[in-house]
């Protein structure tokens, strides 16, 4: 038990409390809080020892001046829960530091050594274009001190093959850290992908479905518009299945999938919910547009040609409610007795809930 608090207590302080479930975002949010603390112990650190040891009290300045910057943002950060603002400050900080630092220290002790650190977090914490964009202008000033330097600097070491060798090092070090993060934000976009779209179908399944229904009650509640939920189901489906092979009922949920993309609304999203059932969240939709809208949906699968021929009918469930009301699990009950109530008086027809008397 201790264990597992410990662990919880560390993921908080990487990522600040800040509630989110996409990997990308908990990523450079602990990616941005390590990067912020290291940059306090390190500017801490040398700031301490430019001043006691190598009494350079200039460099001790700049590093005094990051270091409280880099607190400044971890400490906004868990205090406002802002990420960008606290990116933006670190990135400012480490930055303007590296500009200031280059012509003044040079190329002592391997000073630019540091100057590989920047684009590191501006790529990883903006991701692969707009971090690449920052890195590109970043270099870009750097560069221009560099050659600034071949005329000013009073150091013997720095010449024209140590700057080609800064700028191709530099430059190397960029597409390496870009390719990586462009390879893994791809990867975890696809990831994320597999895991909240059906694979038959390429609609939403169930897990982004109901995750996209709380939003859709909040923004009814918020704007204080009616909302409206709907779930269809195929009539007869077992039976095409055992009549015409279940190849062929793959086709019919995939026919069906694209019709229902094609013929709803911009503002609804629709889910498979499971098996051969489907979902419709209807945003600003009131329960009278609502049954106009399901009611040419159901006359066009009636009518549509599907695999092999087929027939193909759908019942619906409707259930409308003003201004966000309802529970989630609630809605979804209404809507799905409404289905029931359209499968028992018929199927093939449109059926809105209705509560008991």
């Amino acid at each position: 038990m201790e264990k597992l608090s410990f662990r919880r207590l560390l993921f908080n302080l990487m990522t600040s409390g800040i509630p989110t479930d996409e990997p990308l975002q908990i990523r450079r949010l602990m990616l941005l809080n390590a990067f912020l603390m290291i940059g306090i112990f390190a500017f801490s650190f040398f700031a301490l020892l430019n001043m006691l040891e190598a009494e350079r009290y200039v460099i001790a300045a700049l590093d005094f001046g990051g270091a409280a910057l880099f607190s400044f943002g971890f400490a906004d950060l868990r205090y406002t829960r802002k990420e960008s603002r606290a990116r933006a400050i670190g990135a400012t900080a480490l930055v303007l530091f590296m500009v200031l630092f280059m012509p003044y220290n040079q190329n002592h002790d391997f000073g630019l050594i540091w100057t590989i650190f920047p684009p590191i977090f501006l790529i990883s914490l903006y991701g692969h274009e707009r971090g690449l964009r920052w890195s590109l202008l970043y270099y870009g000033v750097l560069f221009t001190l560099g050659i600034w330097g071949l005329f000013r600097w009073e150091n013997p070491d720095w010449n024209l093959i140590a700057l080609m060798r800064f700028i191709v090092a530099s430059l190397v070090l960029l597409l390496v850290v870009y390719v990586t993060e462009y390879a893994f934000e791809r990867m975890q976009r696809n990831l994320e992908r597999l895991s909240i779209i059906d694979p038959l179908t390429g609609l939403y399944n169930r897990r982004k479905i109901d995750t996209l229904l709380s939003q859709a009650l909040e923004e009814s509640l918020r704007h204080n518009a009616p909302f409206s939920l709907c779930i269809l189901d195929i009539d007869n489906f077992k039976q095409i299945n055992d009549t015409f092979g279940h190849v062929v009922g793959d086709r019919v949920l995939q026919q069906l999938s694209a019709l229902l993309q094609n013929e709803l609304r911009t503002l609804d999203t629709v889910g498979r919910w499971g098996g051969e059932e489907f979902i419709i969240i209807m945003r600003r939709c009131g329960t009278k547009e609502a049954l106009m809208v399901l009611e040419r949906l159901r006359a066009h699968i009636e009518t549509y040609p599907f695999e092999s021929a087929l027939k193909v009918t759908c019942s619906f469930g409707l259930h409308g409610v003003m201004q966000g009301s309802g529970d989630k699990q609630q809605l979804i009950s209404c809507a799905d007795r409404a289905l029931y109530s359209a499968k028992s008086e018929g199927k093939n027809r449109v059926a809105l809930y209705a509560p008991a008397a």
